[in-house]
């Protein structure tokens, strides 16, 4: 088949013990001279032994991979630490790949994973990343220029796997980044050390400096975080929006940090199980609109809204069982100088003793739309007349 390179043809074995680096280095050149091609995975378990880099457009293929079992499908494995595919050639396709990191035994004491990096590491505009499994990866898919710069138009679609510290990382995306289809489950093991060790440190998808990321159809379990935004020497997250999202078993289901980060939040559910809270803004300046919320079992509270002068809407609020600490947490807290405007319809069901609101530190809790102006009156602009609200 023309524009078709078969890397078992270059000698990789896919035999798990078999170094695959060079072989897939030799058809990566081969398919370079030819202005691109087709990389081609046949099913088995291809080792790497050092970083494979990918500098010229190409499309990398394999066969798909059972969710649970990687002795089936095509998949790239590494036991020593290091990035195992980093991509610097613009508009290059992965794709129908399983990724494998050989981790520590897994025993019923405390665990940690072994100090993998990033098993992909998209580092260009325009690649596409679709079907794959990062079945027991310490860290999962980078997105982040390779040279440091800026980077857009990344898609990764169809992201499964148990990936142990970090699933997704994003930073200085300027461009729109979308990130659709993702289930991070215990695929690999519910082992209680590794669970706990997940719990206590590992986040589902984070995001640093990114503007307009979309996120769609987005399922995370037993994560400290299961969303984060952040921030990094480059900036905050502005105009993120999340649609379908369930976070289960998360110490806190998403995280809203960066002085002035902005976003949506669309039909997002979330159940803490052990957890503490279940949407939280930990930064000043952040204006958030949510709609459709139902979140339900945290130890704390349901929201937490806190942060000078920010300001975090949310229309169509279902809140059941916070409180589980019996510390007294109100089921929508405000605190540190933040607003919460809350709209209608609201639900609010078994607080375990505490206020369905809570107001700390400055914050404010505003439990209807009308209650967003205190007062209003017509003044004279040089643009002519103009209402002027208290708030």
């Amino acid at each position: 088949m023309n524009g078709w390179y078969d890397i078992t043809d270059f000698g990789a074995r896919g035999d798990g013990s078999t170094r695959a680096e060079g072989a897939i280095n030799q058809a990566l050149a081969a398919a370079s001279r030819a202005g691109g091609g087709v990389l081609w995975f046949p099913p088995g378990r291809y080792l790497l032994g050092a970083k494979v880099v990918v500098d010229r457009q190409v499309t990398l293929l394999g066969a798909g991979w059972a969710s649970r079992d990687p002795a089936q499908g095509s998949w790239i494995t590494a036991s020593t630490p290091g990035v195992n595919l980093e991509i610097r050639a613009e508009g290059t396709r992965v794709e129908a790949l399983g990724f494998f990191q050989e981790q520590p035994p897994r025993g019923g004491g405390a665990w940690q994973p072994a100090s993998h990096d990033f098993a992909i590491h998209a580092g260009a505009d325009d690649i596409f990343l679709k079907q794959i499994n990062l079945f027991n990866c310490t860290k999962g898919i980078k997105v982040r220029h390779h040279t440091g710069g800026t980077i857009g138009r990344v898609i990764l679609d169809h992201i499964w796997g148990q990936p142990v510290r970090t699933g997704i990382e994003i930073d200085n995306a300027q461009d729109v980044v979308k990130v659709n289809n993702v289930h991070f489950w215990p695929f690999w093991e519910g082992n209680p050390g590794v669970r706990d060790w997940m719990m206590q440190n590992g986040t589902g998808i984070s995001v640093l400096r990114a503007d307009n990321p979309q996120f769609s159809n987005i399922f995370v379990l037993g994560y400290n975080r299961g969303i984060a935004f952040g921030e990094s020497d480059n900036g905050i997250t502005s105009k993120f929006a999340i649609t379908n999202a369930d976070c289960d078993s998360c110490e806190t289901g998403i995280q809203v940090g960066g002085t002035n980060a902005t976003g949506l939040i669309t039909n997002f559910s979330s159940q803490g199980g052990p957890g503490n809270v279940g949407l939280a803004v930990i930064s000043g300046g952040v204006k958030v609109l949510a709609t459709n919320l139902r979140i339900t079992s945290y130890r704390s509270n349901s929201v937490r809204i806190s942060g000078n002068n920010t300001k975090v809407f949310i229309h169509n609020l279902w809140a059941e069982l916070w409180n589980l600490s019996g510390a007294g947490f109100p089921g929508v807290e405000a605190t540190s100088g933040a607003r919460v405007f809350l709209g209608r319809p609201l639900f609010f069901d078994r607080g375990n003793g505490a206020p369905n609101f809570g107001e700390t530190d400055g914050g404010q809790v505003l439990s209807a739309f009308d209650d967003l102006m205190t007062s209003c009156e017509v003044v004279q602009t040089p643009q002519g007349e103009q209402y002027q609200c208290d708030r």
